[in-house]
């Protein structure tokens, strides 16, 4: 990473030129280390609080030479451009990858219903529950209803053997109903 100054005595269309070619190759290059992440847009500013100063200065008379071609507005400078897009593609991948984060994760359940299997997130006994299909591999549990005494018992005709089994948390009940999950063998038990 660098610094440049360009240093002098100029007159307002020789600065302006010099500002111009300055942030157009800070926009292209100026983006490649992580520092410079911080220090680029410090720089873009610094050169836009020069380029006001410039604004204010009179337009060259006189002089032993011909001023400077300021050439194009920075906006429609190819290199200035170029740094742009790259840094929009970087910013439009950064906000893809955090909204598509999590997306893996089952999804939460409002109202457990008897024959519906989960996983588990939490240790058991406490209950951090997603819906799975019941034949996938994270599935940890599968809810039932309680027997005629309303007591939790291991459930019949399950896809797997079943280990232990906890009252549903109240949180996942259907109309405050009394549920109750068999969980599989070898889950995070």
């Amino acid at each position: 990473m660098s610094f440049l100054k360009t240093r002098g005595t100029f007159c307002r269309m020789c600065a302006l030129a010099v500002v111009r070619d300055m942030s157009a190759s800070t926009l292209l290059l100026g983006w490649w280390s992580p520092f410079s992440l911080i220090a680029t847009p410090l720089t873009l500013v610094a050169n836009l609080v020069r380029w006001v100063q410039l604004r204010r200065m009179a337009q060259p008379h006189g002089g032993w030479r011909h001023p400077l071609d300021a050439g194009r507005p920075l906006l429609r400078r190819p290199a200035a451009l170029t740094g742009m897009g790259v840094l929009a593609a970087l910013a439009a991948t950064v906000i893809t990858v955090n909204a598509t984060r999590g997306g893996d994760d089952p999804p939460r359940p409002s109202q457990l219903a008897a024959g519906q299997c989960v996983t588990n997130a939490a240790s058991w006994p406490e209950q951090d529950l997603g819906l799975v299909n019941c034949q996938d591999a994270d599935a940890d549990a599968i809810a039932h209803a309680p027997d005629e005494r309303g007591r939790c018992l291991f459930a019949e005709d399950t896809p797997q053997p079943i280990e232990a089994s906890y009252d549903v948390d109240p949180a996942y009940r259907a109309d405050g109903r009394h549920m109750c999950l068999s969980v599989f063998s070898g889950s995070n038990y």
